[in-house]
């Protein structure tokens, strides 16, 4: 199965249901995601950048890449500027 940003217009409640339930069946997705939410349950994240894998590993393992930790940490701290908890995004 492919989801691309499937939770992205949902509010937390529901992107929950909607990952609890997925995680339910035994299968295999393919997911799109730029809420940390959804990305921190992957079992394997792969980390794009300028086009090409730059890394794959747990979203974990990734924040020891530079890169990966500062896109994380950007959304951040745009949304403590915006007085946002930032919560749900990478």
């Amino acid at each position: 199965m492919i989801a691309d940003d499937a939770t992205s217009a949902v509010d937390p409640v529901i992107e929950s249901r909607i990952l609890e339930s997925l995680r339910e069946d035994d299968i295999t997705m393919l997911v799109v995601a730029h809420r940390l939410s959804t990305i921190a349950l992957a079992d394997r994240v792969v980390f794009f950048s300028d086009g090409t894998v730059r890394a794959v590993g747990t979203h974990e393992e990734l924040l020891a890449d530079p890169e990966y930790l500062t896109l994380v940490t950007a959304y951040e701290h745009a949304a403590e500027s915006l007085g946002d908890s930032g919560e749900g995004r990478p």
